[in-house]
């Protein structure tokens, strides 16, 4: 059935561990492990059907090292999450709960469940009596990396991070266990220990529920990505074009990360109710997809109009045209020795001068899965940081479109296959 997997760091460098960061996390999770463990040998709860793995370990190195020790989990974790920072006070600190979701990359039903727990607990009088039970201040983010859901992202196991930030106190002596609130992680290990329970106990009914959620969530974040993807065409002149496209590939992007949370629902159940459900649903997300793109070329047609240009067809270049014909492939799983030798000449061969967003550099490779192309995925990973700020301020943590902040290129995303490829990471096959 799978397993699931819980993590949260001890230490990380020498100012760390701090009250918060991460004594909270180990605190939350080991609180979380105690009492799953005591409602189901007391028969309060049944036995789940799944594994609830705990992993206490240094950061990141800690996770990975268990993982190339135990490289069979690679295929069967089916979710994790990683507790860093999970309580902190919030008005000692000036911080917020930022709930790191997946990247696109690696859509999931858990985001979807996550998110329905936040606002449950968000309506829930869930307080302590020495918390300071404060309202509960939370939101979802676009994926950040930096810690440990990153090692399982990296073998694609859907992760997420409860984190909390800014930190006044972040890894200085003032990060201390006064700094923490007992109502935070009270709130924050309801919300884990119920979301991972509830994925343990999940069949065909839960996995029903599941691909529900996620079809409209998906429907949600399409209309989202169209309105701001319109601002790309408030440009001028041969510019509108492009800027049409662009708006497009986030239309793409938005879809693609909508089915594949449907099917993700899968991995919980594939009884022939819910694989009927999820094409029933995918079809519904493939209409929605469609007026959003009609939406769009509506807009571009009227502002070709207001220009005194010609409005064109959505098309392919040569240059996509040629780079849609060559497949990239990985040749070991992430957690082998193979993968590991290779990944560390990766840096000799990336050339120098491309422009991509960090996190772009990340998602590329794990876009990778032997069927998409590299114009594909170029158009993935364009759709998730081209022309995109999230911001350098850690208040605004968002997703923000613009035609002011640098697209993804494809020339750039093609070099950084390429390198994989010399590397040998992967081989590119023609189709």
């Amino acid at each position: 059935a799978g397993e699931l997997m819980i993590v949260s760091h001890l230490f990380e460098r020498p100012p760390t561990p701090g009250g918060s960061d991460n004594c909270s996390g180990v605190a939350v999770t080991l609180e979380i492990a105690r009492t799953l463990a005591k409602l189901i040998e007391s028969g309060e709860l049944p036995r789940p059907q799944r594994t609830i793995r705990f992993l206490w370990v240094p950061e990141i190195s800690g996770s990975r090292a268990f993982m190339y020790a135990n490289p069979g989990l690679e295929d069967r974790i089916i979710a994790a999450m990683n507790y860093d920072m999970p309580g902190e006070d919030l008005e000692e600190t000036d911080s917020y709960l930022r709930m790191k979701m997946t990247p696109d990359s690696r859509p999931s039903y858990l985001n979807d469940l996550i998110g329905d727990l936040l606002r449950f607990a968000d309506q829930t009088e869930i307080r302590t009596q020495t918390g300071n039970n404060a309202p509960f201040n939370y939101r979802m983010v676009p994926f950040i990396s930096s810690s440990d859901h990153v090692v399982f992202l990296d073998a694609g196991i859907p992760a997420m991070q409860f984190n909390h930030w800014p930190d006044n106190f972040y890894h200085s002596s003032g990060d201390v266990a006064e700094r923490t609130d007992p109502t935070e992680m009270k709130r924050t290990g309801f919300v884990g220990a119920s979301s991972f329970y509830y994925l343990a106990v999940a069949g065909a009914e839960e996995a029903a529920d599941l691909a529900w959620e996620t079809a409209a969530n998906g429907e949600k974040w399409m209309a989202e990505v169209t309105r701001q993807s319109a601002r790309l065409m408030n440009v001028e002149g041969a510019e509108l074009h492009n800027g049409f496209q662009a708006a497009h590939d986030k239309v793409f992007g938005a879809f693609n990360r909508g089915k594949g949370a449907v099917a993700s629902v899968r991995d919980l159940s594939e009884a022939p109710e819910v694989l009927s459900l999820v094409d029933e649903l995918t079809e519904g997300l493939e209409a929605a997809r469609d007026l959003n793109y009609a939406k769009l070329e509506g807009l571009y047609e009227a502002r070709a109009r207001d220009l005194g240009i010609e409005a064109r067809a959505f098309s392919v270049n040569d240059e996509e045209g040629a780079y849609d014909s060559r497949v990239p492939r990985k040749l070991y799983k992430f957690y082998s020795e193979e993968y590991r030798e290779a990944s560390g000449r990766l840096r000799q061969f990336l050339p120098s001068g491309m422009g991509l967003p960090r996190l772009a550099s990340t998602e590329i490779p794990w876009f990778v899965n032997g069927e998409r192309s590299i114009t594909e995925i170029w158009r993935l990973v364009r759709a998730e940081y081209g022309n995109v700020t999230t911001s350098s301020d850690p208040w605004k943590f968002a997703y923000v479109v613009t035609p002011d902040t640098p697209d993804v290129l494809l020339a750039d995303v093609a070099r950084y296959i390429e390198a994989m490829e010399e590397a040998g990471l992967v081989e590119i096959q023609r189709r």
